[in-house]
């Protein structure tokens, strides 16, 4: 089972509440700059903190499925079921 639309939203709205830095850079995107581009504001702000996530991750070498679900569920047991549930799905697509 994948995390939730909910758990991600929370967990996006917790990382940028965590690294201000990168919200101030997120929130600065307006809608100049989101037609420019010919998407909607919000999802280009989701967009820019998927790929903070990814460059956090990258910087700190770790896996990013797994930082973001430190943001985005509540329990370290929720948390293991999660990493459980992608790794029998890896494990499934890899040898099945």
């Amino acid at each position: 089972m994948p995390p939730t639309a909910k758990q991600m939203a929370q967990g996006h709205t917790r990382f940028l509440d965590a690294y201000p830095q990168i919200h101030a850079e997120v929130m600065a995107y307006d809608d100049a700059v989101a037609n420019a581009l010919g998407l909607e504001l919000e999802t280009m702000r989701t967009q820019a903190t998927a790929e903070a996530i990814v460059k956090q991750t990258n910087d700190l070498n770790i896996d990013p499925f797994e930082f973001l679900l430190r943001f985005a569920v509540d329990t370290e047991e929720e948390r293991k079921q999660l990493l459980d549930s992608r790794k029998e799905s890896i494990r499934r697509a890899l040898f099945t």
